[in-house]
């Protein structure tokens, strides 16, 4: 009965406590929608139902907790919504993607005024003690429910208690374990390599493909864009830290031409982080920030993971890397460059 109890507490208020932060303003709602589109498979028009069924979720969760005869249920319900979370943020962590943690609403950061945190093996431990807890909970509950005495200390009951705690927490335990080293894993990958470990680069001799864009300034761009003369085309996304430092080489490069320079800033056109990101870039040239799949990214050649740094002459691609210096070096070599234009694209 007291492992129940206690772990009803627990829960109840690291739920309350996460749907107060979420859904205490409109802001902080916003924020947290917002951090839905680093799971890329998420769509657009998906973010906000789904943050609402998160919160509605995590309203519930805390009132069933609440009532001594729903609290089995609320407890099942947490170990499940905490094992979800966790699997679907481990994933895709996995994949190589940074995912900011709004668990607690706008709280969520590592300093005042900060950007949200990114969810890494501190977030994934606090997880799995949470899935322990609730997964203990629930057995104490199951157990006191079946009849048993409630005195913990007599053998039945407590051996009760330890039999369901292992046929609930042993496959949870070893799943989230497993999915715990593996992004350790990847943490400490990524930690080490110069740039981030994604699938392949646009290939050099591509004819890019027609496209339209909107600047921030009010231009459109397209393929005439690309016509005649050397362009360089970069491509970022929010909560990419090898961005930040591709982004600070291109600042320290005294001989980037920033007329010949797109900057295409891939993200939700309505996400506060990513308005932000692409007006912190117009110093390094004509940027626009466009939705993640946009058709700009197939005209590229599928532009699938960030940064991607390109560089072009008579509407084809030359170069093509992940660091803006081999991006120089490259141009720098000899490279064969196709010279007719181009179709749809004037000469």
């Amino acid at each position: 009965m007291y492992f129940a109890v206690a772990g009803r507490g627990v829960l109840l208020v690291v739920f309350g406590v996460a749907a107060f932060g979420k859904a205490r303003t409109s802001a902080a709602f916003a924020e947290f929608v917002d951090t839905l589109r680093d799971l890329r498979w998420i769509r657009e028009a998906w973010r906000r139902p789904l943050a609402l069924g998160v919160v509605g979720v995590e309203v519930a969760i805390p009132v069933l907790l609440a009532l001594p005869w729903t609290a089995v249920v609320g407890l099942g319900l947490a170990l499940l919504t905490l094992t979800a979370f966790t699997t679907v943020v481990a994933v895709a962590r996995l994949r190589g993607q940074q995912v900011r943690c709004r668990c607690f609403g706008s709280g969520s950061r590592s300093a005042p005024g900060a950007e949200a945190a990114l969810w890494g093996v501190a977030q994934m431990l606090r997880n799995v003690a949470l899935i322990a807890v609730a997964g203990i909970a629930l057995a104490s509950a199951l157990t006191q429910r079946s009849g048993a005495t409630p005195d913990l200390f007599k053998g039945a009951h407590l051996l009760g208690v330890l039999t369901v705690t292992v046929a609930v927490l042993a496959p949870l335990t070893v799943f989230n374990l497993f999915l715990l080293f593996a992004v350790i894993r990847r943490l400490r990958t990524a930690g080490t390599a110069n740039v981030p470990h994604v699938d392949t680069l646009p290939a050099v001799g591509l004819v890019v493909g027609g496209f339209t864009a909107a600047t921030l300034d009010g231009r459109v761009l397209g393929g005439e864009d690309l016509a005649g003369t050397p362009r360089n085309v970069v491509c970022f996304m929010v909560g990419c830290e090898p961005c930040k430092t591709q982004i600070a080489a291109m600042r320290a490069d005294g001989g980037l031409d920033r007329e010949r320079t797109l900057v295409f800033v891939f993200g939700d056109p309505h996400g506060e982080a990513d308005r932000e990101l692409a007006a912190s870039v117009r110093d390094l040239g004509t940027v626009a920030l466009l939705p993640m799949g946009d058709p700009v990214a197939t005209a590229f050649g599928g532009i699938d993971g960030f940064p991607t740094l390109m560089r072009t002459e008579n509407g084809r691609i030359v170069a093509s890397a992940r660091r803006w210096a081999d991006v120089g070096a490259a141009v720098g070599a000899d490279v064969a460059v196709p010279s007719p234009a181009p179709a749809g694209i004037a000469p």
